[in-house]
């Protein structure tokens, strides 16, 4: 089966993986021996000894490996900022909605959730929304972001 694989600082990479392979032997096969491996907007790793199927991991199923439980995640607009505790294996969509959301973000309007998008702090990047957010934590399981307009292109 083909596998999506999400982790710390790197892009997503598609890795070849037999159905019955422990996820401990597919967190070791990427190159991430003992870490966990999450799928996609999981609440929970899944279990090591199980086998990738048995797991729950179907071909071309999205999946965090990575060492942080828990993400603490920042996400500023103007001069104020939002904290959120989320799984490394939640999307970059998950908190764009959250953060931009009327309960528990900055009461975006429909049309400006249409301008704006996540930037990471302190830097030119503006990820794709399908991204997990454990890709951009810090040594401390932390990842930190801005709400900014997005970058429009225009044709000539």
């Amino acid at each position: 089966m083909e596998v999506f694989v999400h982790r710390r600082g790197v892009d997503v990479e598609l890795h070849e993986a037999e159905t019955d392979l422990t996820v401990a032997a597919f967190a070791d096969a990427v190159g991430l021996p003992g870490e966990d491996v999450w799928l996609e907007d999981a609440d929970a790793p899944l279990d090591v000894e199980a086998g990738l199927a048995a797991a729950g991991i179907t071909e071309r199923a999205n999946v965090h490996v990575g060492r942080c439980k828990k993400v603490q995640v920042s996400v500023r607009f103007e001069a104020s900022t939002k904290d959120y505790d989320v799984h490394p294996a939640t999307t970059l969509r998950h908190i764009y909605d959250k953060a931009t959301s009327k309960k528990d973000g900055f009461d975006f309007s429909a049309h400006d959730k249409g301008q704006y998008t996540l930037q990471v702090r302190g830097t030119t990047e503006q990820p794709d929304l399908s991204r997990h957010v454990g890709v951009f934590v810090n040594d401390q399981c932390e990842a930190a972001f801005d709400l900014v307009l997005q970058k429009r292109f225009q044709g000539a």
